[in-house]
């Protein structure tokens, strides 16, 4: 539970899925059932939004209100996640372990914070921390939230090189550089003259 708040604000610092509540079993294994549930809830939100609710009577508003407080509890941090994780990361495996099992299950690589009561065995990458002070784990998530968008700032630096090297084959080094400067801009003045020039010739 000392976990809990700033796992959720440490995966929202950098875009990423979480679940700071009770781990569903099938979370990954059974992710379809999942996504179902998660579409779902966002249905059950926008008919809120639209004030679909209002129309329903109001025991059954309340149901739905209850409904959504409780799929949200439990799912509200996978909202986003469209596909299965590339990567897992757990603070304690002895809690979490059938999170850890259906990482391995799958293949996921697991990182996680194991204290000295939990085994590393089933961990990819173990980072040796006290999984129960509330400082530690507030260090350790920060960490990891900051190499996360360190990771994406790299993957679009990455990105925008492929594009530009894209670019350079087919355009040619010279001719990007002075479509770049501005070099191939042309002024009005000049589209005119081209333009009475063109109308000139199909005239004669």
């Amino acid at each position: 539970k000392q976990a809990q708040d700033n796992l959720a604000q440490a995966a929202q610092a950098c875009s990423m899925p979480f679940v700071n509540e009770r781990w569903l079993g099938g979370t990954l294994t059974n992710w379809q059932t999942i996504k179902q549930r998660i579409s779902y809830l966002l249905e059950l939100e926008h008919r809120r939004e639209t004030g679909d609710f209002e129309r329903l009577p109001k025991k059954e508003a309340m149901k739905l209100e209850q409904l959504i407080e409780k799929l949200n509890s439990r799912l509200g941090g996978l909202k986003n996640m469209t596909r299965l994780p590339n990567m897992l990361f757990v603070v304690d495996v002895r809690r979490e372990a059938i999170a850890v099992k259906e990482g391995n299950i799958l293949n996921i690589p697991v990182v996680a914070m194991v204290d000295t009561n939990c085994d590393p065995e089933p961990v990819d990458l173990v980072i040796p921390s006290n999984d129960d002070a509330i400082r530690a784990i507030k260090l350790i998530v920060g960490h990891i939230s900051d190499a996360v968008n360190e990771g994406l700032q790299i993957r679009q630096a990455v990105q925008a090189d492929e594009e530009v090297e894209e670019d350079e084959k087919y355009l040619g080094a010279a001719t990007l550089a002075k479509l770049r400067s501005g070099e191939f801009a042309f002024e009005d003045d000049e589209l005119e003259e081209d333009e009475i020039e063109d109308e000139e010739e199909y005239e004669d």
